[in-house]
């Protein structure tokens, strides 16, 4: 079972849970706020994005350690917007050889950067 650790619980980081967890993944989430990562624990749901989505096999905590703990590769979800601060908080936990998958859509509006280059920076 491959672990992966999922950065982002919006509706986007909900559904790819879901979709990852579907096809057998071990997957933790980070979540932004205490009380989404409680729902998704506790209610095996989002309840503010994608309510009726059953998570029963997503774990959520709000740290980015606990997320990147073992994971044999990470996907990041969150808004653009948000990209750069968190990936400086999940940097310390990556490794250079865990694989990095960008589903965030954008430019930053700061450096024209797509989102790749803007974790590459």
């Amino acid at each position: 079972m491959t672990k992966v650790a999922l950065i982002g619980s919006g509706s986007w980081g909900t559904g790819i849970a879901h979709l990852l967890a579907s096809k057998g993944c071990a997957v933790t989430m980070w979540a932004h706020s205490e009380s989404t990562a409680n729902s998704i624990n506790i209610e095996h749901c989002n309840a503010r994005y994608l309510p009726d989505v059953v998570l029963s096999d997503v774990k959520a905590t709000t740290s980015y350690a606990e997320a990147l703990d073992g994971a044999e590769a990470a996907v990041m979800v969150c808004p653009s917007s948000h990209l750069r601060q968190v990936a400086q908080g999940c940097a310390p936990f990556i490794s250079p050889d865990l694989p990095v998958v960008v589903l965030s859509k954008g430019i930053d509006g700061g450096t024209g950067f797509t989102m790749v280059e803007l974790l590459e920076d």
